[in-house]
């Protein structure tokens, strides 16, 4: 449904209502979940631009298996976004 929400898919288009479904599916452990939740932190889409809750959930996302979340983890430790920039953490993840 975040999904849907994101895109306009079949229902009104709202950033804002995809996070609401995106928290939702996170809360109950959810690594994609949340791993949706950190785009839409890093991009300030449906919530306020943060690089530091774009890597809170990501931390989760990726601890829970998601190789997305894994991913832009890396990504930011490689950039010191939201996080102390740091190469090996970033090569870890």
């Amino acid at each position: 449904m975040g999904k849907m929400c994101k895109n306009g898919r079949g229902v009104v288009q709202s950033d804002a209502e995809a996070v609401r479904w995106y928290k939702k599916a996170a809360d109950q452990g959810d690594a994609q979940g949340q791993c949706n939740i950190g785009l839409m932190s890093e991009g300030g889409r449906g919530v306020a631009q943060s690089d530091v809750e774009a890597a809170r959930w990501y931390k989760k996302s990726a601890a829970n298996g998601n190789m997305h979340g894994q991913f832009r983890l890396g990504i930011l430790f490689t950039e010191g976004r939201g996080v102390e920039r740091n190469n090996v953490e970033a090569a870890r993840w």
